[in-house]
């Protein structure tokens, strides 16, 4: 009996606005620009989508970005944040649209 482990090639980057040049970080209110190129995710003919989870270091804050196929069959997804400060108590919204994240 043979086994097979089964391992993604994705690909995780913080990106320019143009999406040409890696980011090393990202500051409060600055907006940054994830992408991620997985073939594994592209399911079918229309638009696929992926949810990351971004966590701030220094608070630990967490949430969840969908990311949009760029287009059918691409494989690659991107999305934008822009990350915030929140109030005490003031609760953190779990997940973020990749159009019009804010």
């Amino acid at each position: 009996e043979r086994t097979l482990k089964l391992v993604s090639s994705a690909r995780l980057a913080l990106m320019d606005s143009t999406y040409s040049a890696e980011r090393l970080a990202a500051h409060v209110g600055e907006r940054f620009f994830v992408m991620v190129a997985d073939a594994d995710r592209d399911t079918g003919a229309d638009i696929d989508e992926v949810d990351v989870e971004v966590t701030a270091l220094t608070q630990g804050h967490t949430r969840h970005l969908r990311l949009k196929e760029t287009l059918p069959h691409s494989g690659v997804f991107s999305g934008t944040l822009r990350p915030v400060i929140f109030a005490p108590g003031v609760a953190v919204p779990p997940l973020v649209s990749a159009l019009g994240a804010g």
